[in-house]
């Protein structure tokens, strides 16, 4: 398990962890809680951390350094490689580093958390109202067919009904007329006798 950063106590990535390299020390960093950019973080081969570097000038200090400037931390010539003749200013505790800005509060992972939650919810939803509005549409496609079905066989069945009483009517006078030749042919049946 990797330890924790000794400057902000939050867990470091190994592509961003600083080493004191002092024996009796180990303690490691982000190297943007030491204040080292991206540059000279690469470049640190023999690193010492600010307590170790605390240490180191106050030893030289006690052994006849005559040097009455007080020790600041990010501008220890300690931390850059002796090319660079930058100074750099310790931001303040308060304001987040722009490469720390993955650490997020509760609240904050709880509002990001209900936006997922709102648009699975979302894109959810309306995939199935378009699968509902598919089969809609497939229901009054079958509507319309049955529709168009019922009224071909209503249309036929009039059709039929209106055969069937010429049909009827036709047949009644034909009853009829075959009666009368039945009557006809009674009558010259018994005047030809």
């Amino acid at each position: 398990m990797n330890s924790p950063c000794s400057g902000c106590k939050k867990a470091i990535k190994p592509s961003e962890r600083i080493t004191c390299t002092q024996s009796s020390c180990g303690k490691r960093y982000h190297y943007l809680c030491v204040n080292l950019n991206v540059d000279n973080f690469k470049k640190q081969k023999n690193w010492k951390c600010p307590d170790c570097s605390i240490k180191y000038l106050s030893i030289i200090r006690k052994e006849g350094n005559s040097d009455d400037t007080p020790i600041k931390l990010a501008t220890c010539s300690e931390f850059l490689d002796d090319s660079q003749n930058i100074t750099i200013r310790r931001q303040k505790e308060s304001e987040p580093t722009t490469e720390h800005q993955d650490c997020v509060s509760r609240a904050e992972l709880a509002e990001i958390i209900r936006r997922e939650l709102r648009s699975v919810i979302r894109d959810t939803l309306n995939e199935e109202f378009a699968n509902i509005e598919k089969e809609i549409h497939a229901f009054e496609e079958t509507i319309k067919f049955i529709n168009s079905q019922y009224d071909a066989i209503s249309t036929k069945v009039k059709v039929l009904s209106d055969d069937t009483k010429i049909f009827s009517t036709t047949n009644v006078m034909l009853t009829g007329k075959v009666r009368d030749l039945e009557e006809r042919l009674s009558q010259m049946e018994q005047s030809a006798r």
